[in-house]
């Protein structure tokens, strides 16, 4: 709340040719637009939850890739995936590294976070990383019991609800949920008339890109991190 008056105090003493620069308009694609500024997906969410028990915050950050995950939801798009038919994306970032996986899903429940996270815990086993945590916040699917003990029992993997429960608590994987819609946003307005069919392939992509690139401009790549080795273009 008060970053949001901080902003909204220096933006509204700004002249309005300021405002909106750097920011690309999506003209094929409405629908995602709608969903970032009003965020009403998370607003309802939001009203769904209930009370959840608080657990320790880690004592500290991960510095070990592929070890601790992020993980979170976003959709429904409202609209099917021309390439996979999917109205949801999954994702999980490297709290390590940065590096971000990610599924378009036509539902979101159990089976197929299992399946997703299992996916993502063999491609790091391929490159000697071990999945040990992954922390989610308070989200309705994942708010039960069934979920951890699923989770650790076919995997091996322990589940964290993090602080407080809400989307500010897991702040890495909020931190990137934007950027990758503007980077998609803007690339399905070059494409011309892309429709909404591709915005979670787009969004996709941007977290390819993402991945591929130094997160502070400058050395390694959030992939070349994860995997030890550099990219290869």
């Amino acid at each position: 709340v008060v970053y949001g008056l901080r902003w909204f105090k220096k933006w509204s003493r700004a002249p309005p040719s300021r405002i909106g620069i750097g920011i690309p308009k999506c003209k094929s694609s409405t629908l995602i637009s709608s969903i970032i500024d009003s965020d009403k997906f998370r607003m309802a969410a939001q009203l769904k939850r209930s009370s959840v028990q608080q657990e320790t915050p880690p004592a500290r950050k991960s510095t070990t890739p592929g070890e601790v995950y992020i993980g979170d939801g976003w959709g429904p798009v409202g609209v099917k995936c021309a390439v996979t038919g999917g109205t949801y994306e999954l994702s999980l970032a490297c709290e390590a590294c940065g590096v971000e996986f990610d599924a378009s899903v036509k539902v979101h429940t159990i089976p197929e976070w299992i399946a997703f996270i299992a996916h993502v815990q063999a491609v790091g086993r391929r490159h000697g990383r071990e999945m040990r945590v992954i922390r989610f916040d308070a989200g309705g699917e994942l708010r039960g019991p069934a979920f951890k003990a699923q989770l650790e029992q076919e995997l091996g993997i322990t589940v964290e609800i993090a602080p407080g429960g809400g989307h500010e608590s897991i702040g890495l994987k909020e931190a990137s949920q934007d950027p990758v819609t503007r980077m998609s946003e803007a690339m399905l307005s070059r494409a011309g008339g892309a429709g909404d069919r591709f915005v979670l392939m787009g969004r996709r992509h941007a977290r390819w890109l993402r991945n591929m690139a130094p997160p502070k401009g400058k050395g390694p790549s959030r992939w070349h991190s994860f995997t030890g080795k550099p990219v290869d273009l």
